[in-house]
């Protein structure tokens, strides 16, 4: 038996299917849900770090900067927020729909 032999058999096949996925909508909802978490994490953490428990007596400088910081954290977790609750609507809405195409079909 040659080698090319072993190359041309059906069990050495390795070629993939390019179909396209059934759930592609399912997947992005969830991941932009995902996203949506991770960043409102992230601003409640850059939040506690950076701003923490605010000072007595602070110079304008300082007061600026934790008012910048502050301000940066309630942005991202806010946009984190709204990311998550549009990935939860638009998972529901994808099994919605896909119910109600059932009942009909």
């Amino acid at each position: 038996m040659t080698t090319d032999n072993l190359f041309q058999s059906p069990s050495n096949d390795a070629s993939v299917s390019m179909l396209p996925t059934r759930r592609p909508w399912l997947r992005r909802s969830l991941a932009i849900g995902a996203i949506g978490l991770v960043i409102a994490i992230l601003g409640i953490v850059y939040g506690v770090f950076l701003v923490g428990v605010p000072s007595q007596d602070l110079s304008p400088e300082l007061a600026r900067q934790e008012s910048l910081h502050s301000a940066v954290s309630g942005w991202l977790a806010g946009i984190g927020l709204c990311l998550m609750l549009l990935g939860i609507l638009g998972f529901f809405s994808v099994l919605i729909t896909r119910s109600i195409s059932r009942i009909t079909a």
